[in-house]
């Protein structure tokens, strides 16, 4: 029987998990550290250990696992965390050590006649995704392979991943994408599609290769970051990844521009891309074109001067012409004058082809690109004057002129969110009287724009409000205690009135009984016995998963939760899952799994082992 400082420790780890998977790191590393200060369980030091990992405080995260280090039982958690620790400090031998007994931990328990069972042989198997990070980021690429196809997990999508990188490192392009197309994981499929079709490119020779991440995170492209980090953030190869396969979406705006962006922030490589992308075959003008600038930035090929390419199949060639905004012009102010006479009279087209004109002999004038733009969405071309407008904001960002016009250009698509933004960002400390009263008045349309939008219908917001719930964070272990804490009111009462509880004032009383009901298996029994079979087959289907899967997964065999709505207290849930829900059996939830948050239903782990034998 487990002791009692043991049990409160075991709620401890309980709550620091949910703390993590919300990634509120602080209060996560104190629940595991008060859990550490009370218990010998290993699962304490290993996750307070990981909260300062994650902080890069590495020689600290070594301190805290140096008792389980220590000891000759089987620890491959804490020997794998160590040698990533080891690693970022640099003592390569020492990290090698660890790596090796965390290898020689698992090959133990996989080939043992008595292997871990249940939730220790989930977790076991989940390890070995951290001992295959911890070898790739020691560069031994050939072993992440070898461990790959020796243990299970094969199928895990953090482990195929890991399995894609070490092929790419090694040249086995054709391989890596084969793993990645293989991960059909919702979250993942897309993105491994990406990093798919790129391996396919190097292997081509149209992209020059690079090195990845074997620990997997949703980098993005941070708005505003100033050059170096520019450079840093693209030198990530996931990052690096998402950009070249967005330049080759059909979806994808200003193709040219995110080529000539992509080039200008990798240095050396991004030259080698550059020069690839002009002699390429089967390359599109748009990326050839920003490759082509980019070279000329960057002071590699002159302006003006013909530059040698291959499209489809002919050798051509293109011309980038050095082009500035010009601030003053008198010949391009004639024709804003000329434009905005027909303007006045109504002759919107050909005022618009005036200016149009400018622009075809690469004159950038802003006044007449402001009206250029104004002008497209009077006829309709929001897009081309988002394009103009957005080139404005790069040469002057806080022109109140351009905000004013980027907001109704917003409201134009439709698009509150970025419409509100624009105008928040508008100072009107030097503009004029006039202009303040037409941004007042763009403001009040703005609010009347809200106002008036079409109202949700109840279902829509009792969906919303169950959506909403399930959005907590969840740990894959959680006790039934702490799972029942986290249901609405509305819930825990349609519950109480299923199982015939007494009504009770205090909302802690009823989930005390209700506990206890859920404790008894006889009443377990005769509770499901009464349930319709899809109902027991997704509890089945739950406890051979091992006690949790990814929602997706459960709603695909036994239909969704859309019928469920909010208010089970007047009316109760249909779906199969709904039931086990309003049972108490199963909880759903957010929780990190691989490094990213995926929406999960769990089965409390202290009724896991009653449930399997009831059913």
């Amino acid at each position: 029987m487990p002791s009692a400082d043991n049990t409160k420790a075991e709620s401890l780890l309980d709550e620091g998990r949910l703390h993590l998977d919300a990634g509120d790191m602080a209060r996560a590393e104190a629940k595991f550290r008060a859990a550490a200060a009370i218990s010998d369980l290993p699962a304490a030091r290993n996750n307070w250990a990981l909260c300062r990992y994650l902080a890069d405080a590495h020689a600290e995260a070594l301190e805290i696992l140096a008792p389980i280090l220590a000891d000759a039982a089987p620890a491959p958690f804490a020997r794998a965390l160590a040698s990533r620790a080891l690693t970022e400090l640099g003592q390569r031998e020492s990290a090698t050590r660890e790596l090796n007994a965390a290898i020689r931990d698992l090959d133990a328990s996989f080939a043992a006649a008595q292997r871990p069972q249940g939730v220790l042989a989930t977790a076991w198997v989940e390890y070995t995704m951290l001992v295959k990070q911890a070898a790739g980021e020691l560069g031994l690429d050939h072993l992440v392979l070898d461990l790959h196809g020796r243990w299970p997990g094969r199928d895990l999508p953090a482990g195929a991943f890991a399995a894609g990188v070490a092929a790419f490192h090694l040249g086995r392009y054709a391989q890596a994408a084969k793993y990645w197309r293989r991960i059909a994981a919702p979250g993942w499929s897309r993105l491994m599609g990406a990093y798919a079709t790129v391996a396919e490119w190097v292997d081509a020779g149209m992209v020059p290769s690079f090195r990845l991440e074997y620990d997997f995170h949703n980098d993005v492209h941070e708005a505003g970051a100033s050059a170096d980090d520019a450079m840093e953030i693209a030198g990530r190869g996931g990052v690096r990844v998402r950009m070249l396969a967005s330049l080759f979406e059909p979806d994808s705006d200003d193709k040219a521009s995110l080529t000539a962006s992509l080039i200008a922030v990798t240095g050396d490589w991004g030259v080698d891309l550059a020069q690839r992308l002009l002699a390429g075959t089967k390359v599109p003008l748009p990326l050839k074109m920003g490759a082509a600038r980019a070279l000329v930035s960057a002071g590699v090929l002159a302006p003006n001067t013909p530059i040698p390419v291959v499209l489809e199949g002919r050798p051509t060639t293109i011309l980038i012409k050095a082009v500035d905004i010009q601030e003053e012009s008198a010949e391009a102010q004639t024709v804003v004058d000329n434009a905005r006479l027909l303007r006045d009279a109504g002759k919107h087209a050909e005022a618009l082809a005036l200016l149009d004109d400018l622009t075809f002999r690469n004159v950038l004038y802003p006044p007449a690109m402001m009206m250029q733009a104004n002008l497209m969405r009077t006829l309709g071309n929001l897009d081309g004057a988002r394009n103009l407008l957005e080139t404005l904001e790069k040469y002057a960002p806080d022109d109140p002129g351009v905000l004013f016009n980027l907001t109704g250009l917003w409201m134009q698509y439709r698009d509150v969110e970025r419409a509100r933004s624009y105008a928040s960002r508008i100072d009107t400390a030097d503009t004029s009287p006039e202009f303040k009263r037409m941004l007042a008045q763009m403001k009040e349309q703005l609010r009347q724009f809200e106002l008036f939008a079409s109202p949700p219908t109840g279902e829509e917001i009792a969906t919303a409000m169950r959506e909403e719930i399930e959005e907590k964070p969840i740990s894959l272990n959680v006790r039934l205690a702490p799972a029942v804490k986290q249901v609405p009111v509305q819930w825990l009462n349609a519950a109480a009135t299923h199982y015939g509880l007494a009504p009770t004032k205090r909302r802690a009383e009823r989930e005390k009984a209700l506990a206890a009901q859920l404790q008894d298996p006889e009443r377990l029994r005769a509770l499901l016995a009464a349930e319709s079979d899809d109902v027991r087959a997704a509890l089945q289907y739950l406890i051979e998963a091992g006690g949790w899967c990814k929602l997706p997964a459960l709603t695909k065999r036994f239909g969704s939760l859309d019928p469920d709505g909010f208010f089970w207290d007047e009316q109760l849930p249909t779906s199969a899952i709904g039931r086990l829900r309003l049972l108490g059996l199963v909880f759903i939830g957010r929780a990190v799994i691989d490094g990213r948050r995926y929406k999960v239903a769990v089965i409390p782990a202290d009724l896991r082992g009653a449930l399997a034998a009831a059913v």
